[in-house]
């Protein structure tokens, strides 16, 4: 009876392991942080009393995103130009309701000032950000920590069970 009791212990202390392999809000462990510059692009915010608006650079390219501050609702019949040392021009509709214009200097390394005009139908308004652009960041480094913690847990897991097994095996024989 006290051998039952302690396979029954140990097998459940086997499968705690095998926890942290269940689907449902499981964890794999704290992956690697991305660089910033890879995770989103630079961007920028400006809101006034009638606008907000989101400016970031996408593949070359400066895209901007303009909503009504009290509803958040898009402005797409606006016209909107971009006044800085780095750029400057008026920004074209997209189909998405952003509107953008070619990064030009704006992709250089560094802190830009915008000065964005907003105007037609929607109002006129003037938003100033700036833009901050990092240093290209180095890609992360390829040599890992060692094994995933769910792979390290199955490991784990079957070497124990391994040595249960044997344990086991030599008393059956004695």
């Amino acid at each position: 009876m006290m051998r039952v009791h302690r396979f029954i212990v140990l097998a459940c202390g086997l499968m705690l392991p095998l926890g942290s392999l269940a689907h449902e809000g499981h964890d794999h462990g704290v992956p690697p942080p991305l660089p910033a510059a890879q995770a989103l692009g630079p961007r920028m915010e400006a809101a006034s009393p009638e606008f907000e608006l989101l400016a970031s650079l996408e593949g070359g390219r400066l895209v901007v995103w303009l909503d009504r501050f009290g509803s958040n609702a898009p402005v797409r019949d606006a016209t909107v130009e971009v006044e800085s040392p780095a750029l400057s021009g008026a920004l074209a509709a997209q189909p998405d309701g952003s509107f953008a214009i070619a990064a030009g200097g704006l992709a250089r390394p560094g802190r830009h000032a915008l000065v964005f005009s907003i105007g037609g139908a929607a109002g006129a308004d003037l938003l100033n950000g700036t833009l901050a652009v990092p240093e290209a960041v180095a890609a992360p480094s390829a040599a890992g920590g060692g094994l995933p913690r769910g792979l390290l847990a199955i490991a784990i897991a079957l070497l124990a069970g391994i040595a249960l097994w044997r344990a086991l095996g030599r008393r059956r024989s004695s």
